[in-house]
């Protein structure tokens, strides 16, 4: 994997293939302590159907299975914003490779849950809140590449 950090908190990944969440190389990120306490968002737009069958079969009970509240569930789950109850990976790289553009947020405050609906309600991208929060993302064509936008107070022990 190939890491470059970019500016004002902004880093890339750049893994071999089709990024896998789940798979133990990104544990770097996930297992990093400074997420222990922080509320997890799954956020998707544009269903990728080149997974239509596995979409039609799966969809619907991974929402259940992953969500504790469903903010946003818009034109059949295109656009979809969750808060999940757990970092289960193995839910959330299914998801991920779902969306077209998906991404996962973490907060350290759920106070600022309402500003952070408020934003993808508008925009998918360059999702800022003051601080405190944690954008991973991936950008279509870059299905290898990982984007992680965060606040000065949220620095992960890798980079």
């Amino acid at each position: 994997m190939e890491i470059k950090n970019h500016q004002n908190g902004l880093t890339s990944i750049k893994d071999s293939g089709d990024v896998n969440i789940s798979n133990s190389k990104w544990d770097f990120i996930f297992l990093d302590p400074i997420l222990n306490d922080c509320k997890i968002y799954f956020i998707g737009w544009r269903l990728d159907f080149v997974y239509k069958n596995e979409i039609n079969n799966n969809l619907e009970s991974l929402i259940e299975d992953l969500s504790c509240k469903v903010f946003i569930d818009k034109d059949n789950h295109m656009k979809l914003c969750l808060r999940a109850r757990e970092l289960d990976r193995k839910i959330l790289s299914v998801l991920w490779r779902f969306y077209e553009y998906p991404s996962l947020i973490f907060l350290k405050k759920e106070s600022d849950e309402v500003k952070l609906i408020s934003e993808f309600e508008t925009k998918i991208k360059k999702i800022k809140l003051p601080n405190g929060f944690c954008h991973l993302y991936k950008m279509d064509p870059e299905s290898d590449v990982i984007w992680i936008d965060s606040t000065n107070d949220f620095v992960f022990s890798k980079f």
